[in-house]
């Protein structure tokens, strides 16, 4: 390499994947995924509740984009039911703190006398 020739990093220059998650087994293996979270956000929009039934919903619709081997389809079952679990748990306590914190918003008319105060002078 010549020395004005700088190294480059494999993540400098890429942009990053829209939608692209890295799923990390049990027994340390890899594997890149496109679309789990869309998949998961639209199954908790759905209701549907952690188990076998649902974590096998996930690897079905996950297996459109993505391939998955015949022979791994039940580690992705068992990962997925537990990043499913991770992901609703999550959207629970976020949905608990934004009702804990909320303050019913002004009507129109109280809005526009404190814009009014505001901006009167102005």
């Amino acid at each position: 390499m010549a020395d004005d020739e700088k190294a480059q990093g494999i993540y400098c220059c890429t942009p990053t994947i829209s939608g692209f998650r890295m799923l990390i087994f049990p027994d340390g293996t890899q594997s890149g995924v496109l679309g789990l979270n869309e998949i998961l956000s639209d199954l908790y929009d759905e209701g549907k509740e952690v188990n076998v039934n649902t974590a096998e919903e996930i690897t079905k619709r996950l297996s459109v984009k993505n391939y998955i081997a015949p022979s791994a389809r039940q580690k992705y079952c068992d990962l997925l039911m537990k990043e499913y679990k991770i992901y609703v748990d999550g959207r629970a306590k976020s949905s608990e703190k934004r009702c804990a914190s909320c303050k019913p918003l002004p009507d129109a008319s109280r809005k526009r006398r404190l814009l009014f105060r505001l901006f009167r002078g102005k």
